[in-house]
């Protein structure tokens, strides 16, 4: 098929094309790109990797290649000579993986997943310069291009290997495609299958979903067809469970739209007014903070999201009505801490996330419990707080932001938005989150205590470490000298309780 009219071309591809092409022509081997990186170039997208099919001797063209590419190459599967070489420095490209083709160029489209990565382009004839303009497809992924859908090239597709079910879901975001009727429809009825895929790859698409920039319309989607509620069952137990007035959406509803929110407010384009992110300071700090890896490969804003998912799946079992018609769900962030750390060990999450999103989940009411309704936090509740929350302190304000909006929706009112605002916002500059006083120890340690007061070893001791360390850290003292004579008063208004030597 020629393609001329659509103009094809990507620039980080200049230097890698070429080398190939003179490849095949020297060796007279059959070279095709195929995948995704064909898909990516029909749409003008940037291309990150190559997927190469040759009709030949795949580790002979795979060292020469690590060779022209100042890289080095990695056997992935030595039985189905499936090799990778890791390009060196200069190249756009990361790495290109290299297979042995089947019996034809054909019969190798026919065994892939979606029409659009079913398309290659031939390096016979190509070694002089890039792009090509014949196009090999024979499952019609140039149609579905044109058309933005995500279709099968066949009908098992799904059967062969359930996880593309998620995959497509990806795809779809990534592209803003749409799923094809058949598509949605087999899914449909496979979904179930999804349980039967290891549990990792799973893990890893979600993550990818929730990294994208469209993850709430994604996770309605894996709804839609059945999946999100069999990848994660505990999110089963929260469709149709009520909430008090204040909340406009069901549980279920609230932690899909937290996720929205959540990319609301991590995304936002300062050059587009909007009423709701106009009461929201830009922070020169959240890009660069929210891109800190922080576990399994991925960053703090996709862990953010993963516990905007399931920060309230401890609402069903702890939900009460009392007579008065007053619901409650006490104790629902300690529930869902634990819900959410079986959910993740079951994805088989490293414990490092496990850990950073269950402190947000347990935490993710408190910027809202740290003074009066009407009163700003004092100096000395907002050191208790980074104390107590830690590495997550700055994630929790967010993650409050998003459940605050998520839980109004279109009941938010304007002036209640804008004083939530200046509260989040108060006691993140309040001082900066990461500026977390140093120990106590520089004042004075619990030896210093016992032998000042003449008190043995307890828990009395700790208690007055932490008066003096939250005095400290509120600023209100700054000296050893201060710090006794602070605890000198309270010990002559309270008594010690504790033992003398």
């Amino acid at each position: 098929m020629h393609i001329d009219q659509f103009g094809i071309g990507s620039s980080n591809l200049a230097g890698v094309i070429p080398p190939i092409g003179r490849l095949s022509k020297r060796f007279d081997i059959s070279i095709y790109v195929v995948g995704g990186a064909v898909r990516d170039l029909l749409l003008n997208r940037s291309v990150s990797d190559l997927d190469l099919l040759v009709d030949g001797d795949v580790a002979n063209a795979s060292l020469w290649m690590s060779e022209e590419f100042a890289g080095k190459r990695i056997i992935l599967d030595h039985e189905r000579q499936i090799h990778r070489v890791i390009l060196g420095e200069g190249y756009e490209i990361h790495h290109i993986d290299i297979s042995k083709m089947k019996d034809s160029i054909e019969a190798d489209l026919w065994d892939r997943d979606f029409t659009i990565d079913a398309m290659a382009f031939s390096f016979t004839d190509i070694f002089e310069g890039w792009p090509p303009n014949v196009l090999i497809d024979p499952c019609g992924g140039l149609a579905d291009i044109k058309n933005r859908k995500i279709r099968p090239v066949k009908k098992n597709v799904f059967l062969q290997d359930p996880c593309r079910m998620i995959r497509a879901v990806r795809l779809a975001q990534q592209l803003d495609f749409v799923l094809s009727n058949e598509c949605a429809e087999l899914i449909k009825s496979q979904h179930l299958k999804i349980s039967l895929v290891a549990q990792e790859r799973v893990r890893d698409e979600l993550l990818e979903i929730l990294s994208g920039s469209q993850a709430q319309a994604s996770l309605q989607l894996m709804d839609g067809l059945g999946l999100l509620c069999v990848i994660i069952p505990e999110l089963k137990l929260s469709k149709g469970v009520t909430q008090p007035n204040e909340h406009y959406w069901d549980v279920f509803t609230h932690l899909i739209q937290t996720v929205g929110k959540l990319e609301l407010i991590l995304c936002r384009n300062d050059s587009k007014s909007d009423s709701v992110l106009n009461e929201l300071q830009s922070f020169a700090f959240m890009k660069e903070y929210f891109e800190d890896s922080i576990g399994d490969g991925y960053d703090r804003r996709v862990l953010l999201k993963l516990a905007g998912l399931l920060h309230d799946i401890g609402k069903p079992v702890t939900k009460t009505v009392e007579d008065n018609g007053r619901i409650r769900f006490l104790g629902h962030n300690l529930e869902g801490e634990n819900l959410a750390e079986n959910v993740m060990k079951r994805l088989r999450f490293s414990n490092k996330s496990i850990s950073h999103v269950k402190m947000l989940i347990r935490h993710h009411l408190r910027p809202t419990q740290m003074s009066s309704k009407h009163d700003m936090p004092s100096r000395r509740a907002i050191y208790r707080y980074r104390r107590d929350v830690g590495s997550v302190a700055a994630d929790v304000l967010f993650l409050n932001l998003a459940d605050y909006l998520a839980a109004r929706g279109p009941m938010l009112e304007q002036s209640q938005w804008a004083g939530h605002c200046k509260l989040i916002q108060y006691i993140l500059l309040e001082r900066n989150h990461e500026n977390i006083p140093e120990k106590v120890a520089k004042l004075v340690t619990g030896r210093d205590i016992m032998y000042e007061f003449d008190l043995e070893s307890g828990p009395i001791v700790g208690n007055l470490l932490n008066i003096v360390d939250e005095s400290y850290g509120s600023g209100d003292i700054s000296t050893k000298e201060e710090a006794l004579e602070l605890l000198k008063g309270h010990l002559k208004v309270g008594g010690s309780g504790a033992k003398k030597r």
